[in-house]
């Protein structure tokens, strides 16, 4: 009973004495992070350095996949042909040489990752003051990433006059 007294009074308490300012005064707006890189002039640069490259290495990488495969099919075609000490001295250079095209893959695909990340990161840098800017220009407190999102309205959505932005000054 002195348990329910004191939850009781603790309850009144926080509801209508407590001196902490509610958040729903500040301004919260949203983006669509994904539509800014893929549409704005800034981000098409971007993607397309990335395209670019991704399709230099994949001909690159598969280049080297026809080498491996070329060699062998040539030690499959002469196995029968030489003796036993030269099939496994080509098999493991064949081998070395495959472990090598695994290694060389893995790191294009570590470096082709960090120029991503550096050219994404790059790319906020750049429109990071741009958005500042807006937000001081109408007032806005905070801005989320459209995918965090589960349900807004659409007029807190920023995303077109932060593209139009963009554009205009990229």
């Amino acid at each position: 009973m002195i348990f329910r007294k004191y939850l009781f009074i603790l309850l009144v308490f926080f509801l209508f004495l407590n001196p902490v300012k509610v958040l729903g005064n500040d301004k919260t707006s949203y983006i669509d992070i994904e539509l800014l890189i893929n549409n704005s002039n800034l981000g098409k640069q971007i993607l397309k350095n990335l395209n670019d490259l991704k399709r230099k290495n994949l001909e690159n990488l598969n280049k080297q996949e026809s080498d491996l495969k070329k060699k062998n099919d040539e030690i499959a075609k002469v196995k029968n042909v030489i003796s036993k000490e030269e099939l496994e001295k080509k098999i493991k250079i064949l081998k070395l040489e495959i472990k090598e095209f695994k290694n060389y893959k893995d790191k294009i695909s570590l470096e082709t990752n960090k120029f991503r990340n550096e050219e994404i990161e790059n790319f906020f840098k750049k429109i990071n003051p741009l958005i500042q800017k807006y937000m001081d220009e109408n007032s806005i407190d905070i801005i989320i990433d459209k995918k965090n999102i589960f349900i807004a309205r659409s007029e807190y959505d920023i995303t077109q006059d932060i593209l139009n932005l963009i554009n205009k000054n990229f």
